[in-house]
């Protein structure tokens, strides 16, 4: 799966890409005039024919584009059923009323680890005094966005290792984000950088350790891991002491499968630069001010960046599955427009050219419902025509759209008939009006007009 554009990107029109897209619009244009020009002097050559005029090409353009609308729809449905499926997936954590922002301690004023930890520390105390708030937290990592880098968990007794994501939490994050403890202990404010080293794993580290290496029950084992240090000091190995088990988070994008994650207490493995995490009592902006506030009480020179709720993080990483969704989805409401523009254009004239042959029809003894049928008729056959190609086209489109559904087959048939339905019911709207004017076609007016 690509990445989504960052939000930092330096966009700026391409003078290539402009003058291209101008050429190839004035190429169109000058083709579209064209095209109908010469259509329009086939059909009037046979303009008071009896028989019905066939008008080979301009049917054939119709079908066209009732195919590509079909292969559009059928996509964009498909895209828009994978969205429903990711929106409800469960990210493993509890999203209302939680928002967040980011900040950094200058390594000038808070050179050593230490400092960090109780800059932290006053900073919880300070948040959870804030009306509104009902319990605050830090880490340097947000779930559903990713942890940056992986590191080495060594099985003890063994010369393997797993690569695992390495997460430095306060003993608040679980709370505030709602992730139970399924086995032993969460990490507490007992956990400091004087005690014993410990570690949390998610259920997916659990399963690996049993599965692979036989831990069934890994609490109480020591394990050995490698880790980064605190603003540019180097990382090193260290034992741990693993002491829980937590709940599946999602660290990454939903889509993507689960990863194996270590949670480490933040007061062991501080970082200069880290995020808060604000679980609120009311509309989570509203406690943006008194944040605000509280940081700048402690320290002056710190700001708050990247301030949004855990709602407004989910959609963007949703940002990738959305967006070919919506533009898919356009083009399929312009290419069914056109469709039914051009099944119009090719029934009215129809009609105005089967003028004197309806009135003869109809002064033989036809019916009003019998021409609205026929009228009707034709047109569905080109609209079943089309389907079938785009039909075709869209099972062909099988490999490009498996990467990027969830959950949802390429050939799903709810979407496929949804697709189908659609098309009809603009074929049968775009052709009632062609169809009800020749079905109040008067056969002694058109009679005495020849």
């Amino acid at each position: 799966m690509a990445p989504y554009l960052p939000f930092t990107a330096d966009l700026h029109v391409d003078g290539r890409v402009l003058a291209f897209a101008v050429v190839a619009a004035m190429l169109v244009t000058i083709l579209a005039g064209l095209l109908p020009a010469r259509l329009t002097g086939a059909l009037y050559e046979s303009a008071r024919g009896i028989t019905e005029t066939n008008s080979l090409p301009r049917r054939m353009i119709v079908v066209g584009e009732v195919a590509v609308s079909v292969e559009l729809l059928a996509g964009a449905a498909l895209l828009f059923k994978s969205l429903a499926n990711l929106q409800r997936l469960d990210a493993g954590v509890r999203i209302e009323r939680v928002i967040t922002m980011s900040t950094a301690l200058p390594l000038a004023a808070y050179p050593k680890p230490e400092q960090a930890s109780a800059f932290y520390h006053n900073l919880i105390e300070r948040l959870q005094a804030v009306p509104g708030i009902e319990r605050a937290s830090i880490s340097p990592d947000l779930p559903m966005q990713g942890v940056r880098g992986g590191e080495l968990f060594y099985i003890p007794g063994r010369d393997d290792n797993v690569v695992v994501r390495f997460k430095r939490v306060d003993p608040n994050y679980f709370s505030v984000l709602g992730i139970p403890v399924v086995g032993g202990r969460p990490i507490t404010a007992r956990d400091r950088a004087n005690t014993t080293k410990v570690v949390v794993i998610n259920q997916v580290l659990a399963r690996l350790l049993s599965s692979k290496y036989g831990l069934a029950d890994p609490i109480g084992r020591t394990f050995r891991m490698t880790s980064p240090g605190y603003g540019k000091q180097d990382g090193v190995g260290a034992d741990l002491l693993e002491i829980g088990i937590i709940r599946n988070e999602s660290t990454g994008d939903l889509q993507a499968p689960l990863d194996p994650v270590v949670y480490v207490p933040l007061d062991q493995y501080p970082r200069e630069d880290f995020r808060i995490l604000v679980r609120t009592a009311q509309e989570p902006t509203a406690v943006v001010s008194g944040i605000r506030d509280t940081v700048r009480q402690l320290d002056p020179t710190l700001g708050l960046a990247e301030i949004r709720t855990l709602e407004e993080v989910k959609q963007r990483n949703l940002t990738w599955a959305r967006q070919p969704a919506w533009l898919i989805g356009a083009f399929a409401l312009v290419a069914a427009f056109l469709a039914a523009l051009g099944l119009y254009g090719v029934l009215s004239h129809a009609v105005v050219q089967q003028r004197r042959e309806i009135g003869i029809r109809m002064a033989l003894g036809a019916t009003a419902g019998k021409v609205l049928s026929r009228v009707l008729r034709n047109a569905l056959t080109l609209v079943v025509i089309g389907l079938a190609i785009g039909l075709c086209g869209a099972m062909a489109m099988t490999r490009v759209m498996k990467a990027l559904l969830f959950h949802v087959s390429p050939l799903d048939p709810a979407a496929l008939a949804a697709a189908m339905a659609s098309m009809i019911a603009v074929g049968l709207l775009a052709s009632f009006l062609p169809a009800n004017r020749a079905a109040r076609v008067d056969p002694m007016t058109t009679l005495r007009e020849d």
